[in-house]
């Protein structure tokens, strides 16, 4: 395997940081019916894709590691700062990013009845629109807790603009419903029973990169049957029953079967940038640690210079780059021990290409001083990185789970390593590389015997007595570039035993996970009544700690 370097995590970042403009409040989100749109229905649903990915501050408290210090991807400790309002411009940005998308499916769905179409031919299309709302719903809950849900969205058509909060478990029920009710609507032909067109949306080309509805049709009905056994399976800890009933429906298929089919926007599609400058202003603060690595390299590594036949993981070199001398120097998980490091020197020289934040020499290149090894950025912060919303990899990586945890039958072994290996290949992907043909030197060669000796390494190799500690420990890899995603698998697993063992904050003491994102100031504004019942039932304060009800 040829060491080079590679990508990772800010992955949605990539697709635009410049959040669209939104009205403050639930009274101007939800919007007004004096107020009517005279969008066609195609371009409405071009809009709701276009602010699909995270956007500018949004994507500060998602993409990037304000979320991963939960997971100990990095030696910092951000969130221990979520509770303090003038740190929440992010938190704000989110659950408004969720509620625009609401009005505007709201809105498309209005359109869609006014239609010179026939009820049936819209039969998909309502489908595909319940499964990514429901994606966006599960996102918001599962950052916040309990949300407005039932009467979210309704200022169109009940002017209803102050919406009471839900359960987060029944905002996780009502969505995964509607997937579930989606998919089995959803129909894999392009003619209705009466001989009509089944229609589609244009824009869908942006997530399948094709024209052809049937092609279309199918993408969503794989994305709603695994968004089923991953929610299912989120879910499984607070309601065992409803969590088989939907593991069950989204094992029955059809699935995704490749890393071609994942559910997001892949690199020739994503459209716009913007990541380079959130890399170029939190980059450096947050730095990959030995907490990390040691999931990669073997156990007698030596931290303070790794050497290449002590990593099995060829995952490890698309996170760590290294320092000036060329060596995988690795930082301490502890920030105290971060600064007796000269954290400076360790970050320093980490843009030296300019304000595109290229390494073209490094780390030969004069002006390159980092001490330590340094997030991967020719690979982490690549424009051509994709957004995902579940991956080929992880869905495999999820039914291994669910099928360890007895809630689907099958072999495990056989989803566990194919996860593992399509995880390793999308890490490797040359096409998510920065400027790959320009930069040879660069690229990590990978032959299929690489990633059979890591399956057979005795820290990844499969073992029915370990499974969920393996599988698990996968996904969590599988999950830096989507630290989100491993926040919500550890609040619900307390794998590595992260719920008592956080890295320490500066002045040495331990603080306990974040359960929860703060709501946004403006719901004290707007919706105060709602609000304020909301927090008499976390103890009478918006508490970040506070344990949401499927994650108990």
């Amino acid at each position: 395997m040829k060491k080079s370097y590679i990508r990772i995590f800010l992955s949605a970042c990539v697709l635009g940081a410049t959040l669209v403009s939104c009205e403050e409040g639930f009274e101007e989100m939800n919007q007004h019916p004096e107020k009517p749109t005279q969008t066609v229905p195609d371009h409405l649903y071009t809009g709701i894709l276009d602010k699909l990915n995270y956007r500018g501050n949004a994507c500060l408290y998602t993409y990037l590691p304000q979320t991963s210090i939960a997971v100990r991807h990095s030696t910092s400790t951000p969130l221990q700062n979520l509770d303090l309002l003038e740190n929440r411009s992010g938190i704000d940005d989110l659950w408004k990013l969720y509620y625009e998308k609401l009005r505007d499916m709201n809105r498309l769905k209005e359109e869609m009845d006014k239609s010179a179409y026939l009820p049936e031919q819209h039969r998909n299309q309502k489908a595909m629109l319940e499964i990514l709302e429901a994606q966006f719903a599960l996102m918001v809950a599962d950052a916040f807790g309990d949300m407005p849900y039932t009467e979210a969205g309704q200022g169109l058509s009940d002017d209803v603009y102050r919406p009471v909060y839900d359960s987060q478990a029944d905002v996780y029920k009502m969505a995964l419903d509607k997937v579930k009710a989606a998919v089995a609507s959803l129909a894999l032909t392009t003619e209705t029973p009466d001989g009509d067109a089944y229609l589609d949306f244009n824009s869908n080309k942006l997530l399948t990169g094709s024209s052809d509805a049937l092609t279309n049709f199918t993408f969503f009905k794989k994305f709603g049957n695994a968004m089923l056994i991953k929610h299912g399976l989120r879910l499984s800890k607070l309601d065992a029953t409803a969590a088989q009933d939907y593991i069950s429906t989204g094992m029955a298929g059809p699935l995704m079967e490749a890393s071609t089919e994942n559910a997001g926007f892949t690199n020739e599609r994503a459209r716009g940038s913007g990541d380079w400058s959130w890399a170029r202003y939190y980059g450096p603060t947050y730095q990959p640690s030995e907490f990390l690595a040691d999931q990669m390299v073997d156990d007698a590594a030596d931290m303070s210079n790794i050497m290449d036949a002590e990593v099995y993981d060829p995952r490890f070199y698309a996170v760590f780059y290294p320092n000036k001398d060329g060596e995988f120097r690795i930082l301490p998980n502890s920030p105290d021990a971060v600064a007796a490091e000269s954290p400076y020197l360790a970050q320093a020289g980490l843009y030296p290409g300019g304000s595109n934040g290229n390494l073209p020499e490094a780390p030969g290149y004069a002006e390159y001083e980092a001490t330590h090894s340094i997030w991967n950025r020719f690979y982490i912060s690549s424009n051509e990185m994709p957004y995902i919303m579940i991956s080929y990899a992880e869905q495999q990586l999820i039914i291994a789970e669910a099928i360890a945890s007895g809630y689907a039958t099958g072999d495990a072994q056989m989803y566990y390593e194919s996860g593992v290996r399509a995880s390793v290949e999308e890490f490797l992907n040359l096409e998510h590389a920065q400027n790959p043909d320009a930069n040879p030197d660069r690229i990590i060669t990978l032959e299929a015997a690489d990633i059979d000796a890591m399956l057979a390494h005795p820290e990844v190799a499969y073992n029915a007595a370990s499974a969920l500690d393996l599988i698990r420990t996968q996904r969590w890899i599988d999950y830096i570039n989507r630290p989100n995603e491993a926040w919500a698998m550890m609040r619900r697993t307390n794998h590595f035993n992260v719920d008592n063992d956080v890295p320490i904050t500066n002045n040495g003491d331990a603080f306990s996970m974040v359960y929860r994102l703060m709501y946004p100031a403006n719901e004290a504004d707007y919706n105060t009544d709602n609000y304020v019942q909301q927090l008499s039932k976390m103890g009478g304060t918006d508490n970040v700690r506070y344990v949401p009800d499927i994650f108990k």
